[in-house]
């Protein structure tokens, strides 16, 4: 779920089902630099000592914390899905601005036609035809 730096524990929120809990790791020796990013949305596996939050045995969903040793207890074993809201808006985007692009092309395209067309036809009648050449020539 998230993954939160403090300067005397790391705490990932993790979620198993419909479930939330915590795996904390400990700074006992101060302020550690930055430790990895686990990606949102990725398949861990969490090694460590269970701490039950209450000791009341008749509570049905009891919360708890998983304490790890380091930083290699929490460990991705995959990698978020590529089926994201995050992907699909990418993906989206990117096609509309491939649509877009052969839209204004083809719209380019057929205006550049019409001007050639235009200014051929143009040409044609400004040109005498061989009909009219051949005028004089032929008997009435």
């Amino acid at each position: 779920m998230t993954q939160v730096q403090e300067s005397s524990q790391d705490e990932y929120v993790i979620a198993s089902g419909d479930k939330l809990f915590s795996a904390i790791f400990r700074h006992l020796d101060g302020p550690r630099p930055s430790t990895r990013r686990v990606p949102l949305g990725s398949k861990v596996r969490v090694t460590g000592i269970c701490m039950l939050e209450n000791a009341n045995p008749f509570i049905a969903q009891m919360p708890f914390n998983i304490l790890v040793r380091s930083d290699e207890d929490v460990a991705v074993i995959a990698g978020p899905s590529l089926l994201s809201v995050r992907n699909l808006t990418l993906a989206l985007g990117l096609l509309f601005l491939i649509a877009f692009g052969a839209g204004t092309r083809s719209w380019a395209l057929e205006r550049k036609v019409r001007q050639k067309t235009a200014a051929l036809a143009a040409r044609i009648e400004a040109e005498p035809s061989w009909r009219d050449a051949a005028a004089p020539f032929s008997k009435t």
